[in-house]
């Protein structure tokens, strides 16, 4: 009695199993499987975005992407479309380390055989800080297996509860009886400009108002002219480095440096500035690598002065996003800095004396990580 009871609920339970395996196969929630049958997808139930960029990625729906972090999210796809021709799709990631973007470049350099453009948005304190950077975000998941080369470790984390109730998910989506969390291009802007509120983005401006002429090249009078210290290495550019060399000869690559309030412009100590400064200049020198444009936007500006562009010191709002996108494929046309100072062009020919910084660019490993 009891052997038969327990070949009963073995073959029960194997039966369960099978079917659960089967349903997560066949509807793909993280765009794994080689049996999926909606491929590629209209859109998407999983809405974390670490998970989501590789499968917009690897759809084959796009040639042309915008990368970076929750700054450069709210540029919509078909803005990008509009400018430049091609197909984007937006991969930025929330909250994302400089590696999580690196994997992701990497990613889209390996997987899509005629990929365009790559518009990755650069927020430069973070690239261009002096400790060492962190390698995962510390509250998120980053699906590393599904980023690397191998196709086959992905299968190890699809049987479980987490999987399956993603699948129930995305078989909603497919039968068109839930709208999509994410549409299939990877746009979903969380800033509802109906929920912005002025005195949010006006609460860290500068009491009484900011210098109009405030600039990053600017120096505090009682710091030394060279500041040569506080600009010798930048152990993030490695990353930014394996990124860019990671992308085809014939890709287009645009790195956009992201606008900051410039009230918050205005509170950096001049060495920091120093520091930010030389580093553009490396930046633009990596970027010459695939024959990159850098577009710095990362200047004070009437653009950045203006409080009702921004929901904090550096989310940009709708309408700025869309505004930004355009100047950017008009930098890259001019191949000059903006009449009007919104932007600047960086070629990275300025003469540098910082030398030992160089040796950080081409390392290939940013140094001690924190893990």
């Amino acid at each position: 009695m009891w052997r038969r009871f327990l070949w009963a609920f073995a073959i029960t339970g194997a039966v369960f199993l099978a079917l659960c395996l089967a349903l997560i196969l066949l509807v793909d929630p993280i765009g794994v499987s080689p049996i999926a049958l909606a491929t590629p997808k209209s859109g998407y139930a999983f809405k974390d975005r670490r998970f989501l960029a590789q499968q917009v990625i690897r759809s084959g729906r796009f040639d042309s992407y915008l990368v970076g972090s929750s700054t450069l999210h709210s540029v919509d796809p078909e803005w990008a479309n509009a400018a430049f021709g091609g197909r984007f799709a937006n991969v930025s990631i929330h909250g994302a380390t400089l590696y999580e973007l690196r994997r992701v470049v990497e990613l889209a350099g390996r997987s899509v055989p005629d990929l365009r453009r790559v518009v990755l948005g650069l927020d430069v304190k973070r690239w261009c800080r002096a400790e060492p950077p962190r390698r995962y975000h510390r509250k998120a998941v980053f699906p590393e297996w599904l980023y690397d080369g191998s196709r086959l470790n992905d299968f190890e984390a699809l049987l479980n509860m987490k999987m399956l109730n993603a699948a129930f998910a995305q078989l909603a989506v497919d039968v068109k009886r839930n709208a999509p969390a994410v549409p299939a291009n990877g746009y979903r802007n969380e800033l509802d400009d109906t929920k912005w509120a002025a005195f949010k983005a006006k609460e860290d401006s500068c009491e009484g108002g900011c210098d109009k002429h405030v600039a990053l090249e600017e120096e505090d009078e009682d710091e030394p002219a060279d500041a040569e210290e506080s600009v010798r290495v930048y152990p993030a550019l490695p990353w930014l480095r394996q990124a860019i060399l990671s992308l085809p000869e014939k890709t287009e690559f645009i790195a956009v440096l992201m606008p900051l309030k410039a009230s918050a412009l205005a509170r950096l100590p001049a060495p920091e500035r120093n520091r930010i400064e030389a580093c553009k200049q490396r930046i633009a020198r990596l970027a010459a690598r695939r024959h990159g444009t850098v577009v710095d936007f990362f200047v004070a500006s009437d653009w950045t002065r203006n409080d009702d562009n921004f929901w904090d010191s550096d989310h940009l709002r709708v309408g700025f996003a869309r505004a930004l996108i355009f100047r950017v494929k008009e930098a890259v046309m001019r191949r000059r800095d903006a009449d009007d100072g919104v932007y600047r062009v960086i070629t990275g020919d300025a003469p540098d004396k910082q030398q030992p910084a160089d040796a950080a660019e081409t390392n290939g490993t940013p140094g001690p990580l924190n893990r």
